[in-house]
């Protein structure tokens, strides 16, 4: 990561929210000098004193970080392994804060790390609506995946960020970013962007692929945003609500950090619907209903047609409601 970045964020626990700076102490390894990029070290919070590590360049900030830790430490590891692996001193200090996974978990996060690079590498693949490039006509598919060119829920947003009023500057974050290219796209608008994601591997190759830009990549929860109230002018998320056991929470933190008159853009299919027992009969009306009084409602658009490629001979097709909002002062 690099430290000129530091200044936007805070400690991601609720309760603190601190200013966060670089560890010297701990801060072991710079890929390069002239923009203070760090590729390992770590982080600490100037309030709780809570220390948060730096991996590939990636610094993670979930609550709860060393916790989080134990429980992902050999699929993290793994990760890590695939892209040179960690400094000596780096992994000694992180095993000196966790609680390493007992023998009968070893098979499971094996497993799990497996099942995670398969699924994951289908997503990266198919996230952005961009099906339709490279396509042979030989593809049962390839009429109707022409079709779709420029109506994924990425383009929608896009359109619904580059018709508003606003201009040029300010901080934008993604949450959910995948392998960066929706902030790649809005990227011309803003003078710093954050990627927020859980999956690492799809961090370290965001990093490669926006590698220049204004761009930081962040390890952390949508449920916790790492950034202080009233930070933000753009707060993004496409599919990511309906992956979450709680998405009440996650809607009152996209609002939190922005400014007033801060845009929300959300994009999701809400098949989380069936896990509300009940409460969301027509989950787009809960949706706006979590943000009544918070937001000011520009646009929507229902059905956008989002198009998942689980394999080669499987697809999956999800009506996608997408939405944007300002925040109200």
């Amino acid at each position: 990561m690099q430290a000129a970045f530091l200044k936007f964020l805070a400690c991601p626990n609720p309760s603190c929210r601190g200013t966060l700076k670089l560890d010297a102490a701990g801060s072991l390894k710079s890929s390069d000098k002239k923009s203070r990029e760090i590729a390992e070290g770590f982080v600490a919070c100037q309030t709780c004193r809570e220390i948060y590590p730096i991996l590939k360049g990636i610094v993670i900030l979930v609550p709860d970080v060393w916790n989080y830790l134990s429980r992902n430490f050999l699929l993290i590891k793994g990760i890590c392994a695939k892209y040179g692996g960690l400094a000596p001193q780096t992994l000694k200090t992180i095993m000196s804060r966790i609680s390493l996974p007992l023998p009968k978990q070893v098979d499971y996060d094996v497993s799990r790390q497996r099942v995670f690079e398969r699924e994951s590498s289908f997503y990266r693949l198919s996230h952005y609506g961009d099906l339709w490039k490279g396509l042979s006509p030989k593809e049962p598919l390839f009429d109707f995946l022409q079709q779709q060119k420029g109506r994924s829920p990425h383009d929608v947003l896009e359109t619904f960020l580059l018709n508003g009023t606003r201009k040029n500057g300010g901080i934008a974050v993604e949450v959910g970013c995948n392998v960066g290219g929706f902030l790649k796209r809005i990227a011309p608008r803003y003078e710093t962007l954050f990627g927020v994601d859980l999956n690492l591997e799809v961090l370290i190759l965001a990093k490669k692929l926006l590698k220049g830009g204004p761009v930081e990549l962040l390890l952390a929860q949508g449920e916790y945003l790492p950034f202080a109230d009233q930070t933000l002018d753009l707060a993004a998320s496409v599919n990511v609500i309906d992956l979450l056991e709680k998405p009440e929470e996650f809607l009152k933190e996209q609002t939190r950090p922005l400014k007033k008159g801060g845009k929300l853009l959300l994009a999701a299919p809400y098949v989380f619907a069936q896990n509300l027992n009940g409460r969301a009969k027509n989950p787009i009306q809960w949706v706006k209903n979590m943000l009544k009084g918070k937001i000011l409602l520009e646009k929507e658009k229902d059905p956008v047609c989002w198009i998942y490629r689980k394999g080669p001979r499987q697809y999956e097709i999800f009506y996608t409601h997408c939405l944007s909002a300002v925040k109200r002062g």
